[in-house]
């Protein structure tokens, strides 16, 4: 704050610092309080691992051990889309992508080389 401002601020008398006070409230608590979500803006459990690019369970599990924020309706989990980009942006957060594995054959070996061995007979 500038010299000037502050020396004014110091000659207010104090009806004119509440005052001052009661138009500068609504902004100043604005800036703190986070909007209200609205529960249509509420994402599902489906909704946000499609958003995710992760499976559904893998939500389910962070919503269910806290480290993803979500709110419950009954049976229904919900998850604020804020909170469920900061759980992403978050370092900690372990996404996986998952691969698909590689299929064996009854002999233990892979069907990629189970069909290899059979074109060489």
């Amino acid at each position: 704050m500038t010299d000037i401002a502050r020396a004014l601020i110091d000659d207010l008398d104090d009806d004119t610092l509440d005052h001052l006070a009661e138009l500068l409230a609504p902004r100043i608590l604005a800036r703190f309080e986070p909007a209200p979500v609205e529960p249509a803006d509420l994402l599902t459990c489906a909704e946000a691992a499609a958003q995710a690019h992760v499976h559904v369970e893998t939500i389910r599990r962070a919503a269910r051990s806290g480290a993803l924020p979500a709110a419950r309706a009954g049976r229904t989990v919900r998850i604020a889309p804020a909170d469920l980009s900061a759980w992403l942006q978050d370092a900690q957060t372990p996404v996986s992508v998952s691969r698909p594995r590689a299929r064996r054959s009854k002999g233990g070996r892979t069907l990629a080389d189970a069909l290899a061995a059979g074109n060489q007979r």
